[in-house]
């Protein structure tokens, strides 16, 4: 199985590098894919650059971690960073 085009066990909505999308923020209209490169490991949702990154918690000023299968350091949307 390859991450240009599929769809998850359950699910309906195909994801993947090849697929189109628009940023899932709030009034932005960026273009974008539903590759492993836009994904918030978070909420799920798909983001651009500008809204998508590591997360620092600010008590610990380390990382935030969020499980994903190709380990912990994962990016996050905005709002799961804050």
């Amino acid at each position: 199985m390859g991450y240009g085009h599929y769809v998850l066990p359950g699910e309906t909505e195909p994801r993947g590098y090849e697929v189109e999308a628009t940023c899932q923020h709030p009034g932005c209209e960026e273009k974008i894919d539903k590759g492993l490169g836009c994904l918030c490991y978070g909420c799920g949702g798909y983001f651009c650059d500008s809204h998508l990154g590591f997360s620092v918690d600010p008590l610990t000023d380390k990382l935030k971690e969020f499980t994903c299968f190709a380990g912990t350091r994962a990016t996050c949307c905005d709002s799961c960073g804050q």
